[in-house]
């Protein structure tokens, strides 16, 4: 059993778990090797994956175009916050449901709108409600702190801080890897067998009987909910939330990285998460010309593997 099967067609095999677990022992023990500042790349990287693979349900696995997922991003970031302001200050657990409630019922309302129209007009919708709920944000200066943001506690588990580089790192590794195996049950699922009809041809599948709207408007709700957790975790990392969390750039982000690594394949998010970030962290020092030459590169990968990194790949193998 090969790995690109594994990766790409959904099939495990023991050599596949081996690797899987040495990948992720390798990560547990990265902190040791490096310093703060290296560990928060990775961390970083690691949150956008978890936010790109929470998108990837909706745009790769049942082709639903969202360009309002820095909406499900920020309201998981603020639930998080305005909860410990307000509410509870230093415990995570009343924060966490309030931010998850928060997002469960931002996406069954942002779902229920938007299914209305398909294909771009489905993402507009998306678009236009995030951007309403960032200009909320932004304005609210009394409730939100408006542009100057929401400074949080610092949370606490059963009287443990879990603030820090370090701590956010595991719990987002951690977080990253029951992703990876939670959506590789999904995909295999007989849910999951009906995503990838819809994907293919909805109403092919809503004429042999399925509910298409409705299996629609469930994978809508559960990516916009789970992709929350990717904001709680930049919030507690930054231990700082501003209306940045909800600008259009999380949403890009998320599809940038999802078609570079690949959008019809599990792992692609996460490839294309890394060679975002690490791609910016190397252009940094360049300035303007850094984001020219990310953009070149980008528009390269895009054209030479336009399945993906992952994606071509997998294609590879099969003309093998």
């Amino acid at each position: 059993m090969s790995v690109r099967t594994a990766v790409t067609d959904g099939e495990v095999g023991l050599p596949t778990i081996g690797i899987g677990i040495a990948v992720f022992v390798l990560f547990l023990a990265l902190p040791l090797f490096l310093g703060e500042f290296e560990v928060g790349i990775l961390t970083r990287i690691l949150i956008l994956a978890i936010f790109a693979l929470a998108f990837n349900i909706a745009f790769g696995f049942t082709n639903l175009p969202s360009f309002g997922h820095a909406a499900f991003f920020g309201v998981g970031a603020y639930g998080m916050a305005l909860t410990m302001e307000y509410l509870e200050p230093g415990s995570i657990f009343i924060p966490l449901i309030v931010a998850l409630f928060a997002a469960f019922v931002l996406s069954v309302i942002m779902g229920l709108a938007s299914l209305r129209g398909k294909g771009i007009y489905f993402s507009l919708l998306t678009f236009a409600f995030a951007q309403f709920l960032y200009e909320v944000v932004f304005r609210w200066t009394e409730f939100t702190g408006g542009s100057d943001g929401v400074i949080l506690f610092a949370p606490t588990v059963f009287g443990f801080s879990i603030s820090g580089p370090v701590n956010v790192y595991y719990i987002s590794l951690v977080l990253l890897a029951v992703f990876i195996v939670g959506m590789y049950r999904l995909l295999n699922s007989p849910f999951g067998k009906v995503m990838a009809a819809v994907r293919k041809n909805d109403e092919r599948t809503g004429a042999v009987g399925y509910p298409v709207k409705r299996v629609q408007l469930t994978v809508f709700v559960m990516s916009g909910t789970l992709a929350s957790l990717a904001g709680m975790l930049q919030a507690v990392s930054n231990i700082f939330v501003s209306p940045s969390t909800l600008f259009y750039q999380q949403s890009i982000d998320a599809l940038v990285v999802t078609i570079i690594g690949g959008s019809t394949t599990l792992l692609g998010p996460v490839i294309g998460s890394f060679i975002l970030v690490l791609l910016r962290e190397g252009t940094r020092e360049l300035a303007n010309i850094g984001t020219i030459l990310t953009g070149v590169i980008f528009i390269g990968i895009i054209l030479l593997a336009q399945d993906g990194v992952i994606g071509e790949i997998r294609n590879y193998f099969e003309e093998e």
